[in-house]
């Protein structure tokens, strides 16, 4: 071989090069990206931070045995004007399973509060009278100077919620809140 035939033949083979390091690149950023959403599917995080665990274990003292985690909710009652299937996707909302919220952050697993955020099962309202409208409108426009927890918050959660997810979240909040009354 000459090496006209050298030269000739070096472009077609730096370009079958590059391509399979192309290929060998993209196949372990799908091994990767594979992993990476294997995690986060088993671990929810929270504003980029699995604190919940450590919320939990502050709020209960390590013992967990106070907390259901397979609560049930279609024992919840249905604000009027909303659905049970609200109540139930507003509760994923809530844990941050969908839409990206992060209202367990604050308020706890299941709304029962913490430092940051208040006790939203009582059915004492800080921020209106307890109605669908009023609980709406508190997660849409958020709380920017809460009158008795340290923790502002922003208009939905801080995350850009669907108008379906806000109703959604907003039957669920008003469905802890009202709980008791419907015994």
């Amino acid at each position: 071989m000459t090496n006209v035939a050298v030269m000739k033949l070096s472009p077609a083979l730096l370009l079958a090069l590059a391509a399979l390091a192309q290929t060998s690149v993209a196949a372990e950023r799908g091994t990767e990206s594979a992993r990476i959403d294997r995690v986060l599917t088993a671990t929810p995080l929270i504003d980029g931070h699995n604190d919940l665990p450590w919320q939990l274990r502050d709020l209960f003292k390590n013992d967990l045995s106070k907390v259901d985690f397979a609560k049930d909710t279609s024992k919840l009652p249905v604000p009027e004007g909303a659905t049970q299937a609200q109540v139930d996707l507003g509760a994923k909302v809530f844990a941050g399973e969908v839409g990206g919220a992060t209202c367990a952050g604050c308020h706890g697993t299941g709304g029962i509060g913490t430092p940051v955020g208040p006790d939203l099962t009582t059915g004492k309202w800080l921020w209106g009278d307890g109605s669908l409208k009023s609980i709406t409108d508190t997660i849409t426009n958020g709380v920017p100077e809460p009158k008795q927890h340290p923790g502002a918050m922003p208009p939905m959660g801080g995350v850009e919620l669907s108008k379906e997810d806000v109703s959604a979240v907003s039957a669920y909040v008003w469905a802890l809140g009202h709980q008791a009354s419907a015994k």
